[in-house]
């Protein structure tokens, strides 16, 4: 497991990167809510969590625990999850991962 930067708390040039391998690992949550969702609600819990994020607290939160901010509002997030998930299930499928499952 790799980060694309380094953590602040480890030594200048230090990695968890093995040599030869280019991977990193991420693990964004998110807050979702039903579709049909009132229009009002939705517009405040999404301007809740966007102050939220803003805040000089969560941003210290995140940088104790060495979590980058990766914040995305309801569309955008929307799209990511879509994204990765098609990502993610062609490469099971490429690496033939549901066949381990199986044994």
């Amino acid at each position: 497991m790799s980060k694309p930067a380094s953590c602040a708390y480890w030594p200048p040039g230090a990695s968890s990167e093995p040599p030869g391998l280019n991977v990193v690992v991420d693990a964004p949550n998110g807050v979702g809510a039903p579709r049909g969702l009132d229009p009002a609600v939705a517009a405040k819990l999404r301007d809740a969590f966007r102050t939220a994020v803003a805040s000089t607290e969560f941003k210290q939160a995140c940088e104790k625990i060495d979590a980058p901010l990766l914040y995305l509002d309801g569309p955008d997030y929307e799209k990511y999850v879509l994204q990765t998930f098609k990502k993610e299930t062609e490469l099971i499928r490429r690496l033939n991962l549901k066949a381990l499952l199986k044994s």
